[in-house]
């Protein structure tokens, strides 16, 4: 088996879909050994012979730990079959979990590549709140501003945008309005936050809103 040399080593993750439960794993792991370094070589969307060629003559041309997530057993056979031949470890992830699943429940799984990236009802969601605060920016659009859980009032440079964005990935499964300069009746639904200075962390749900057209919250 090849050995490393000085203090990092190379690390092959090749998955066929965009690599995320490989990457997360080998990183825990390889955190575990503070005197070396992995140096990462990540082949995402591997599914075809000619895709895992490449990502073989780089393997070759660099040897280290092998980790995969391939649900296509040809592809994964293959990649097995020239780790053995250039005499350097090669893992499935999945594998193991799959096994003690399947034997678990009794049934096969269904192969489904990247299963956990569904899109449902939420993210789609998460994306109508994303255009809508995209639509409503800097003070556009407020004729409709009663589907708006929060509203952020403030002059610029007192980082609307910034904590838009922040609700908006934090899990707030709702629209939040960001403009300058704001009429009344621009703050007449909702939760209303103005912003006077730089922004401490925010996040009001609507139910403490009074109703949403009283009380206004300020971040000083």
């Amino acid at each position: 088996m090849p050995q490393r040399s000085g203090g990092f080593f190379h690390l092959h993750l090749v998955s066929d879909a965009t690599g995320e439960t490989l990457i997360t794993v080998a990183r825990a792991a390889a955190a575990q050994y503070a005197s070396v370094a992995p140096i990462e070589h990540i082949y995402p969307l591997v599914r075809t012979e000619k895709q895992l060629d490449r990502v073989i003559s780089e393997i070759e041309a660099a040897p280290g730990i092998v980790l995969y997530t391939m649900l296509d057993s040809a592809l994964a056979e293959r990649l097995q079959a020239k780790c053995r031949e250039f005499s350097i470890p090669c893992m499935s992830i999945l594998d193991p979990v799959l096994g003690l699943f399947q034997s678990y429940l009794g049934a096969e799984s269904t192969k489904r590549v990247g299963a956990q990236h569904t899109l449902n009802a939420e993210y789609f969601k998460r994306i109508d709140a994303l255009n809508y605060t995209m639509l409503h920016d800097d003070g556009q659009h407020t004729d409709d501003l009663e589907h708006a859980d929060v509203v952020l009032t403030g002059v610029s440079r007192t980082s609307m945008r910034p904590l838009a964005a922040s609700l908006l990935l934090g899990a707030v499964s709702a629209c939040v309005t960001v403009f300058n300069n704001p009429s009344p009746a621009a703050a007449s639904s909702g939760t209303a936050i103005g912003l006077s200075n730089i922004t401490h962390q925010i996040c009001l749900p609507k139910a403490q809103s009074n109703g949403g057209n009283e009380g206004a919250s300020r971040a000083d």
